[in-house]
């Protein structure tokens, strides 16, 4: 063995040896073990789903947990409306922590409730998991998803938060535009369906003292604007009708029925 060889060998040998005598010296002291862990804030269900996926490798050793991190937190926030960080409090000493997701608005789907953030997750917001999590205001606007239409959210059990199969950018502009309009606070159902190749909104509304009119909105929010400002005579030319439907979705006319 040459001596550039032997020289080589030597040094391998003396990091094993080091190596050696730091887990033999962790194991016998336990320097490097996982002190605490803590959720903040505590909830039962979110702390049995940290301590079940917290590996063995992170409790033994808790630096491991740096690079445990992402894959924990990707499992976590599939199967929790949350979004998950964490700080070191202490040496050996980690504190877990997560804001549950707002709903910016509810989608009503197959009987079911979803909540959408605005970065378009959606999950069912009355899951009795959650219900320690948040609160969803009165206020927060809700559309139902007609059957004809795509399934909202993937087929996969294995997640309880899911993206959104929505126009996610068309949606939010909906409820602005809803919301700016007025309609969205006199409405008691609100449908989204599909008209030719194109979405529309049905909506069920209370105006200018006619309750229960259907107003037929086209997919553009820019158009309802030109619609609003016709309504008010509209309802006054068809008082004592038992029923309303003004149709917006035909360009430059609209249609009452």
């Amino acid at each position: 063995m040459s001596l550039g060889h032997r020289s080589k060998f030597a040094c391998v040998m003396i990091f094993v040896f080091f190596v050696g005598c730091f887990f033999s010296l962790e194991n016998k002291i336990q320097a490097m073990r996982l002190r605490s862990f803590i959720v903040s804030p505590p909830d039962g269900g979110v702390e049995l789903f940290a301590w079940q996926n917290l590996t063995t490798s992170s409790e033994r050793f808790w630096p491991c947990w740096i690079f445990d991190f992402g894959n924990f937190k990707q499992k976590m926030e599939s199967m929790f409306p949350v979004q998950v960080t964490w700080q070191l409090q202490g040496w050996g000493a980690i504190e877990l922590q997560y804001e549950a997701l707002k709903p910016n608005f509810l989608l009503l789907w197959e009987g079911i409730r979803w909540g959408v953030s605005q970065k378009g997750l959606i999950w069912p917001v009355d899951d009795p998991h959650f219900l320690n999590l948040y609160a969803v205001p009165d206020d927060v606007p809700v559309m139902e998803w007609s059957s004809e239409l795509m399934a909202p959210v993937e087929h996969d059990p294995s997640k309880n938060v899911h993206k959104a199969l929505l126009p996610m950018k068309d949606v939010l502009l909906w409820v602005e535009g809803l919301q700016r309009t007025g309609w969205l606070k006199e409405a008691s159902r609100v449908i989204v369906e599909r008209q030719g190749g194109r979405f529309r909104l049905r909506l069920v509304v209370d105006l200018h003292g006619m309750k229960g009119v259907t107003l037929l909105l086209p997919d553009t929010p820019g158009a309802w604007k030109i619609l609003a400002q016709a309504l008010e005579p509209i309802v006054k030319d068809n008082e004592g009708k038992s029923s309303l439907t003004i149709d917006g979705t035909y360009g430059n006319k609209i249609i009452v029925k």
